[in-house]
Order: C-alpha cells, then structure tokens, then sequence
C-alpha cells in the first residue's frame, strides 16, 4: 500500500468526516420501509424518497445519476467501459418497539451515530459515496469506471437488482457493504416457507413478528376464556382480561435471522403459554400451539427435521420471523438459512414429510440458492490483504447465513463495513441490524470508508 497516497486519502476523509455523518443522516432521517406500490414506485412513496434523496447527493457531486423505475439507482464516475462495482441498500426493516429515541431521527452517542437504517446499510452507501468522491477529488487513475448501485427491496425479496440487471451489464466485480469485514466469499441459502396451522373459534387474533427475517420481539393472541381463571404468566408472558377474552402479549429479545443463537422469539413464547392453559384451548389449537412451540423450540430445524451442517458454513438456521391468523388457521413463516453445500429440495422433502404428519399444510416456498466463490480467489486474498493491512489484525474470508446483492451478481463478494470484534454499546437485543437502537461507530465508518478506497484502487489494477 502505497503510504503517501494512504496520507492523500486519510487527509481527505478526515476533512470530510462531518459531511459522511450528515450524508449518513440525511438518508437515516427518510423511513424507507417498503410501503404500498404507487404508480411508477414499486416499492412505495418513502422508498422512492430515499432514492430520490441519494441520487440528489450524488449528483451534487458530479457523478452521472440514473433511477431505474425506482426499483434501483445509480451513480457513476468515470468513462470507462468496463465497470467497478459497490452495491449497497437504501430500503430498511420496520423500526419495531424498544428504542430510546425517535428510530427516524438519527442522532450521536457516546461515537456511535443511532438510527434504523445506520448500519444496515445506509452506512454502506455512504461509505461507497465518500470511497469514490475521494478517488474522484484526489484525481486517482483508475482503467475501470466506478459504479454505485443503489437497491430498494433488498429487505423484501431482492427482485430489484434483477431489474437492473435487465437494463445493464453486471459490473466486472462489485463489493457489497452490508456485512463485517473481511470478505464473506459464501452465503448461505435463504429458504422461506408458510406453514397454516388450523386452531379453533375461540382464538380471535394471533399475531407476531414485524418481518420475515427477524426473531419476533413481540406477539399476541386474543381468545375466548368464559369465566375461567388462567394462569399463563412467565418472565416473557402477561395476559390482560377484557370481559371474557384474555389477551396475552409475549416479549422477546430480537435478532437476524441469520444469528437467532441469543435470541428469545415472542411467538414460541406466546404458543408455550397457550399450552399451559388447555383449559382454554380447543383440541385443534391446543394441537397447533404444541406443534408450534416444539418446532420452535431450537433454532436449527432439528424438531422439523430439517437439521443440517457443513464445514464451510456451519449448521442451518431456522426461525419464524412472522405468525398471523387468516381464516381459520395460523400462517406460520419460517425463514431458513441452509449451508452453502447443501440443498433446498432436500428442506422442502423434508418439511412435507413433518407437515404431513402434524396434519399442517406448506405453501409458499421460496430457494433463494447459496452464493459460494472459491475461497482461494485472488480478490478474496487481496480484499482480505487490505483489511488485515489498514486494521493491524490477522482476519480470514468467511461464510455467513445472512444474504446479500452478492447472491444476485456475478464476480461479488460481500465485504464490510461492520467491525468483526466490536461489543456494541448497548443491552442483548439492541444496536445491531434490525434491532432497536441500531448503531453505527463513527470511527467504524470512516476506517471503512479508508478500506474502501484502498480496495477499489487495489481492484482496479487486478480486475479485467
């Protein structure tokens, strides 16, 4: 690393800093949580906003704007056929309950700047914006353009980056900012699916979950209880009496789907309660709470007999990010993320197989497959070179459960801009992605914003 260029580019983000924090707000502030589909805007009014916003900075910068049907936007700097990419998100999950602060008013603590959309990835596109201005302001020659890529439904399904895809060639190669550093050179695949729960007349509402991809932090049943008396409270359990229905809430402790370990789900919780109360429960409930608690009673598919591992990615993942009660039965979503040298159709054999013997019905699948690169490739050695370099550790590539653009690309890898090692500054359940108080470190952000750099020069010169 070239050390009077590595000053060059230290001086400018630190004269910058105030600017990526602001820039970093300025999209925080926008609550881009997709809404309902409006003429020309897919994915909604204040996710079209925020694109709307981004490309605004950008072109105030210089760089050549494009939306893309509001499905994606982007950003390019130089003249180059070929392209470098950086592809980040702009859509975020719903704020959920438990912040100490307005979610969409973002503001600074203790170094860390608190807001939904901060880490996850509003911090990506800022770090991309600031890597490439600064390539561009300190006038760096580069053989290949640069080309920002803005999503819009990465939380919701990812069939944004698609569209784009119809209208324009892949990047050579592109970074995609939405994990830790170093690289993650595989992800594992993301299974979704319903299972509908029959349960009786008594019960009036069942709901839970604010997303697929996150461990429900709260949920509720309304039911019919007469004149009985039940005792259904626990640490994570309170039940109210309105006459004679109970309404009983369960708390839980949030997390991504890909890392539900530490995580407590409000939906198990609330089906354990119910099966202390049989008094209370129909046959058929009871039957749907008792199935619902023991296949949630692990977080590894074990009890739907879906378990599996691999050496590269570990074992598969699965929780019920979301529970709701549609005519007659309950719809239970579980999101599953399978080992990366495994595969989707040995789940959903599986899961016919359980289903078939608790009586319950599976609809709705969804195999988004695995992203799997050969960990020796050159990219991989070098992306991970310059972390270890500008940080002074020793990190190797990895493979993760979460799932990101780079699944959609050709030549990607997801790369930052989390800090591998950093104990967040907040209790169990809150600060990171999708969870209350998400945080992002400010001298997190500009170290990444330095690696970014390094790592679209770097790239430059070993990318045909």
């Amino acid at each position: 690393m070239d050390k009077q260029l590595s000053e060059r580019i230290d001086d400018y983000l630190a004269e910058h800093r105030q600017e990526i924090i602001d820039t970093l707000f300025a999209l925080a502030r926008i609550p881009s949580v997709q809404g309902e589909p409006r003429e020309g805007k897919p994915y909604g009014e204040a996710v079209a906003d925020v694109l709307d916003k981004a490309l605004e900075l950008c072109k105030q910068q210089g760089l050549e704007t494009e939306n893309i049907d509001y499905y994606c936007g982007s950003a390019r700097y130089g003249s180059a056929e070929k392209e470098l990419g950086f592809v980040a998100h702009l859509d975020v999950v719903p704020a959920g309950d438990g912040w100490s602060g307005d979610p969409f008013e973002p503001f600074l603590r203790d170094g860390y700047a608190v807001g939904r959309g901060v880490r996850d990835n509003k911090n990506g596109a800022v770090c991309g914006l600031f890597a490439i201005r600064c390539i561009k302001d300190l006038a760096i020659p580069l053989r290949h353009a640069l080309r920002l890529i803005f999503g819009c439904s990465e939380e919701t399904g990812m069939d944004d980056l698609p569209h784009y895809l119809e209208k324009h060639a892949a990047p050579s190669f592109s970074i995609v900012p939405d994990t830790s550093f170093p690289v993650c050179y595989g992800e594992k695949g993301i299974y979704t699916a319903d299972l509908l729960l029959p349960v009786g007349r008594e019960v009036f509402a069942f709901k839970g979950g604010i997303a697929s991809n996150v461990v429900p932090d709260k949920a509720q049943v309304r039911i019919f209880a007469g004149e009985r008396t039940v005792d259904v409270e626990s640490e994570h359990v309170h039940a109210e009496r309105q006459g004679h229905e109970l309404l009983i809430s369960a708390d839980g402790v949030t997390a991504h789907a890909s890392q539900p370990q530490n995580s407590v789900s409000a939906i198990y919780e609330l089906a354990a309660a119910l099966c202390r109360a049989p008094e209370i429960c129909s046959e058929k409930t009871l039957h749907a709470m008792k199935f619902m608690r023991d296949m949630l009673s692990d977080n590894f598919g074990e009890h739907l007999g879906i378990a599996m591992s691999d050496e590269p990615s570990g074992k598969l993942t699965c929780i019920c990010g979301l529970a709701e009660l549609e005519g007659g039965a309950i719809r239970m979503n579980l999101n599953i993320r399978y080992p990366v040298t495994c595969d989707g159709e040995e789940i959903t054999k599986n899961l016919r197989h359980t289903a078939m013997q608790y009586g319950v019905a599976l609809t709705h699948v969804r195999d988004d497959k695995p992203n799997f690169l050969p960990r020796d490739l050159p990219a991989v050695g070098m992306l991970t070179d310059i972390y270890n370099e500008v940080t002074g550790r020793s990190k190797q590539p990895y493979v993760m459960g979460g799932g990101t653009y780079a699944r959609h690309l050709p030549n990607a890898v997801a790369f930052g801009p989390d800090d591998p090692d950093e104990a967040l500054p907040c209790p169990p359940g809150h600060g990171s992605c999708h969870e209350p108080d998400e945080c992002q470190s400010i001298a997190g952000l500009m170290q990444a914003a330095k690696i970014y750099v390094h790592a679209l020069i770097e790239l430059d010169k070993v990318i045909d």
